[in-house]
């Protein structure tokens, strides 16, 4: 099927995709408006001028999805696709289909992608824990604010939500919630990522804790994300991993001081015997000052 990537009402590229059960696979693609790009697809690119869109693409669309290790997401599936539990087995690599029907919407930036026409996707003859038809119809700019901010969205076809929680790069449940004109990413971590919480992110950005639910404040965040996860098929052998990334991002204004930030925490959490990966760090730019985010 055709795409759509695009910035509000503008396109910004075009791609040619198949599902599966397993994967999606990028067939054709072609740039509309280079410099509309988003950060995870635009930076790669100015890095390594060998680095084709098809390629930056496939890596930044692979970081918009579930990940395989989140908690609760075989209970998720069941629900999403209405399936038996009884026939129910662990779905790896399945999470690409949840985002998928939800135009792998982000509330961390304002791309989704859109068919050009309603399109069916339908896996009864590769998996039988997927008997349904989904529809896939085209989406608008109001379609995607309204997945973002979980308004119920009763004119859409089919039996899938759409919701932004399934492209949140966080291994625990998360999702995004709203109270007048602040926004926060909710997130309910396991005792090992609260732990990492409170004696390491807590002290070094916006965020309240109340019976192991944390609010981090997003309120703050003007620009698209950059997740330092983008920049690592890219990193070269035997040069640290930093100082490489603080080169590629160094036409950034405020990048240095982010970069330190984020290292600083991370150093801070092997310390106390945690970790914090680089889909779990970025760098928030454009139009505003740059601005560290973690998230669990």
């Amino acid at each position: 099927m055709w795409l759509s990537l695009m910035l509000n009402e503008q396109i910004v590229a075009k791609v040619e995709m198949r599902f599966s059960t397993t994967s999606f696979l990028l067939r054709t693609a072609e740039v509309v408006e280079p410099d509309l790009l988003p950060p995870g697809i635009r930076v790669p690119m100015q890095i390594n001028p060998v680095i084709d869109f098809g390629t930056a693409f496939s890596y930044w669309l692979n970081g918009r999805q579930i990940p395989d290790y989140r908690e609760g997401l075989d209970e998720l599936l069941i629900q999403v696709y209405e399936l038996e539990a009884y026939r129910m087995g662990r779905m790896y690599h399945t999470q690409h289909t949840a985002a998928a029907l939800s135009y792998y919407i982000s509330g961390f930036d304002r791309y989704y992608l859109t068919p050009e026409r309603t399109e069916c996707i339908c896996y009864a003859l590769e998996s039988v824990h997927f008997p349904t038809l989904f529809m896939f119809p085209p989406c608008t700019e109001e379609i995607a604010g309204e997945i973002r901010h979980k308004k119920t969205l009763c004119n859409m076809p089919g039996r899938f939500a759409a919701s932004p929680d399934f492209t949140i790069p966080s291994g625990c449940l998360s999702w995004w919630e709203w109270r007048g004109n602040r926004k926060y990413l909710v997130q309910k971590p396991g005792k090992k990522a609260l732990s990492r919480y409170l004696d390491v992110i807590r002290p070094r950005f916006p965020s309240m804790e109340e019976a192991g639910v944390i609010r981090f404040d997003f309120t703050r965040i003007e620009d698209d994300i950059l997740w330092l996860s983008n920049l690592i098929p890219y990193f070269k052998q035997g040069r640290g991993i930093w100082e490489q990334a603080a080169e590629f991002l160094q036409k950034i204004p405020g990048s240095c001081e982010v970069l330190n930030v984020l290292r600083e925490c991370e150093n801070a959490a092997v310390k106390c015997g945690a970790m914090i990966a680089w889909n779990e760090m970025g760098i928030s730019y454009g139009s505003y000052r740059a601005e560290p985010v973690v998230i669990l």
